[in-house]
């Protein structure tokens, strides 16, 4: 389970993150387009995990199992950051 939760991590950061989130900020004032882009790339990876895993394991999701995802995404969150930076500043 850990290696698609990490692969469905490595294929968003593959993607263009900021791109993906800037329309909000025309339909709404945001302070930070950064902190969106970050809280999308969280919401949609622990949406999939969570999604995926009760699809597997046809149960709910434990909240051990909730913990563990949101601890694989903060060990890659300097990445995660980084590649957010690195659009913002195109």
């Amino acid at each position: 389970m850990r290696g698609i939760i990490e692969s469905k991590l490595d294929f968003l950061l593959k993607g263009d993150i900021v791109e993906d989130v800037e329309w909000f900020q025309q339909e709404m004032p945001i302070s930070s387009l950064g902190d969106l882009a970050l809280g999308y790339v969280f919401g949609m990876l622990s949406a999939y995990s969570i999604g995926i895993l009760g699809f597997l394991t046809n149960k709910s999701v434990s909240k051990k199992d909730a913990e563990e995802i949101e601890t694989m995404v903060k060990r890659r969150l300097p990445e995660i950051m980084e590649k957010i930076n690195r659009e913002l500043n195109r």
